[in-house]
């Protein structure tokens, strides 16, 4: 009885100082990686960032040390995008909608109102059959697809005056990323695209290049862009787009399986643990605003439905069939469900 007691007893010990199984990666070699992540650290996608490389070092005990490069010190994110394509950089990361010089497959993600919900962008990004698409498309590139995290959806922020209407918006530059879709919405509301990479937007929203930029809450409030540059924001939740870490395919494709499975492991609870953080991470951003004196407004639903069916009508059918693959697009439509009632379909306090 005793015996018993004693070996019950070094079971919960062990679980209790965290020898897992999966922590016995058994990785002989070293490694030293270098990621570069756009985002700044103190974002919530640069704290996604780190907690990603924490994960790795403790699994495999020290052997795989991964170095975060934040802010775009290592270039912006086309341009490190392409480094990891040829091998300069092990992994990369920054929103898909700059992917697309190399793959417009997450450009299916970035059609307008593509997610009208949190819970359709969480199983879109998790769902396997969808994952394994991706996966097959980007390799044809020399790229892997490691890991994906929300940056929840795109609102319009503009300088000198607010849109309540899709109408507000004729007539004005809007600083757009490297995605067509992106672009072509802006269009379709009257608006001018001006393409603009991240590391420039806030010289370009000072110096009145723009009228103004479509980003999410936290890309505002972590790119001080609410503190003298943005001074409205309209809650229209039109792209739903995310942040994509990958690695180069040949490079991934060499590793042993046990590193392989160390970096993908660690991936997925990063992914885990970075959508539990965000909901308090955001509506923080969203209360520190409204202090600084950003004025915030959501659309009625009958406003939103505007804005909705002008972007879907009119860029839709532009892309599918081309740029965006009707049998990928069926899959997706198929995975996600009905994005629910519409008060309740995202995370934001107001």
């Amino acid at each position: 009885m005793k015996k018993s007691i004693v070996f019950l007893v070094l079971i919960l010990l062990l679980s209790i100082t965290g020898v897992h199984a999966e922590d016995g990666y058994n990785i002989d070699e070293e490694y030293s990686l270098r990621m570069a992540n756009v985002i700044p650290e103190r974002d919530h996608i640069g704290q996604a960032c780190n907690k990603f490389a924490e994960l790795v070092e403790e699994k495999t005990n020290g052997k795989i040390d991964v170095t975060v490069f934040h802010g775009g010190q290592l270039g912006s994110g086309r341009e490190t995008y392409e480094a990891v394509q040829q091998s300069f950089i092990d992994i990369a990361g920054d929103s898909y909608a700059n992917l697309y010089t190399l793959s417009p497959i997450f450009e299916a993600f970035h059609l307008p109102y593509m997610f009208e919900s949190r819970e359709q962008q969480l199983e879109a990004y998790q769902n396997e059959e969808i994952r394994e698409y991706i996966d097959n498309e980007l390799s044809k590139k020399n790229l892997k697809w490691l890991m994906t995290l929300e940056f929840g959806p795109r609102q319009i922020g503009t300088i000198n005056d607010p849109v309540k209407s899709v109408s507000d918006l004729d007539g004005m530059q809007m600083r757009a990323s490297r995605s067509p879709t992106e672009i072509s919405t802006y269009e379709a509301w009257g608006a001018s695209a001006v393409t603009i990479d991240w590391p420039e937007v806030p010289e370009s929203l000072r110096l009145g290049m723009v009228d103004g930029e479509a980003v999410s809450y936290d890309a505002f409030w972590s790119a001080n862009h609410h503190e003298g540059l943005i001074n409205y924001i309209t809650e229209t939740n039109f792209q739903s787009y995310g942040y994509a870490l990958v690695v180069n395919y040949d490079w991934w494709e060499s590793l042993p399986e046990n590193v392989q499975k160390a970096l993908d492991s660690s991936a997925r609870e990063a992914e885990k643990w970075h959508v539990n953080m965000l909901t308090e991470h955001v509506n923080m951003n969203i209360r520190e605003m409204r202090e600084e004196g950003v004025e915030i407004r959501q659309l009625p639903e009958e406003e939103y439905l505007r804005f909705k069916d002008k972007a879907r009508d009119q860029v839709w059918d532009k892309f599918i069939g081309d740029t965006v693959n009707q049998e990928f697009l069926d899959l997706i439509q198929s995975e996600i469900g009905e994005p629910g009632p519409y008060e309740d379909r995202w995370y934001f306090e107001h």
